[in-house]
This record gives structure tokens, C-alpha cells and sequence, in this order.
């Protein structure tokens, strides 16, 4: 946990963890945009595009379920190359922390039929 107490002698009035958590921001920024420079993976036609729908359903004060639905065209192929499905609960812990524990199946179409099944973890930081 932050301290909320003022950091003596230094004559702000940010207090110790509100510099904490602008350090652990400015830290993240700087590796995801590295990680966006330095790994980028193109698309191999820019007019590619997948349209998706959420659902979120409640079932308490910390715990939801989500249904996503992706689709996938492929302009290579001209028609629709796939369908992602994925569903499972998203848990707020904190007002800045929340988990996702998730089922997902991938259909492909094109360019041959093929499936894959996975289970997945998301741990999502807001600030």
C-alpha cells in the first residue's frame, strides 16, 4: 500500500505514493511503447478488418461474466477467414486491479479448416 503522507522536505504537495504511482506509469508507457517499436508485426493487407461483440452479464458486486465474439475477413481470401469465441469471469480485486480467467475457441476457414481450444489469464491494471 501507497503512503499518503507528504515526503518531508520536499516541498510539493505530492505525497510519496502518488510519485510511486507515476514512476510504475511513465515505466509501463515507456516498455509498451518499446515493446510496440521494437516487435511490430504487420497485417499482410491493410484493409483486413474483424468486427466484434461484448457481452457482460453480473453476478455480484466484484464478479461479471463476458462473452466476446470476433470475426475475421481476409482480404487474401476474399470472405471471412475465421471466428474467435471467448468467455469466462472478470474479477475486481481493488478499484485498480482486476483478473480475467477465460475459455477460447478459434475456428479457421481459410486458407484450410482448422480449430484451437485455450484457456487464458488477463491481469488488468488501471490507474
Amino acid at each position: 500500500m501507497a503512503s499518503t503522507k507528504p515526503v518531508p522536505g520536499s516541498g510539493e504537495t505530492r505525497t510519496g505514493g502518488t510519485r510511486v504511482c507515476h514512476a510504475l506509469l511513465y515505466l509501463t508507457v515507456a516498455m509498451c511503447a518499446w515493446l510496440a517499436l521494437a516487435c511490430t508485426a504487420h497485417a499482410a493487407d491493410a484493409s483486413e478488418f474483424w468486427p466484434e461483440a461484448n457481452g457482460f452479464f453480473g453476478l455480484g458486486p466484484s464478479t461479471r461474466v463476458y462473452f466476446n465474439v470476433e470475426w475475421f475477413y481476409g482480404t487474401r481470401y476474399d470472405g471471412w477467414a475465421g471466428t474467435l469465441y471467448q468467455m469466462g469471469p472478470e474479477v475486481t480485486v481493488t478499484p485498480h486491479f482486476r483478473y480475467e480467467i477465460y475459455l477460447a475457441r478459434k475456428d479457421e476457414r481459410v486458407p484450410s479448416k482448422d480449430s484451437l481450444n485455450a484457456l487464458g489469464f488477463v491481469a488488468k491494471w488501471y490507474y
